[in-house]
């Protein structure tokens, strides 16, 4: 079957349903996969700061305040909790 030509040569082709409905279905899981690798991109990012900011208070002394919201308040590690200390009680 012939197509019939449109401006500049380009012509049109007739698509079947069935091949349309392939193209979209990939056209979706396309679009779904690069989703997914922007966010796995983010995610990594943020697991290297959250590791960096890990390895900062692991080598931090405890006698240097670390600042928090514009004060500076001593912090202790007990676990996976952080208790922030007034200066006079800080070990």
């Amino acid at each position: 079957m012939t197509a019939p030509s449109t401006k500049e040569g380009v012509k049109d082709v007739e698509v079947e349903k069935e091949d349309q409905m392939r193209i979209n279905l990939f056209a979706r899981k396309n679009a779904r996969l690069l989703d997914i690798r922007e966010k796995i991109t983010e995610k990594e990012k943020e697991l290297q700061n959250l590791e960096d900011a890990s390895d900062e208070l692991m080598m931090g002394d405890s006698d240097i305040p670390v600042p928090y919201p514009h004060i500076m308040i001593p912090r202790i590690v007990c676990g996976a909790m952080i208790y922030s200390l007034p200066t006079e009680v800080a070990p």
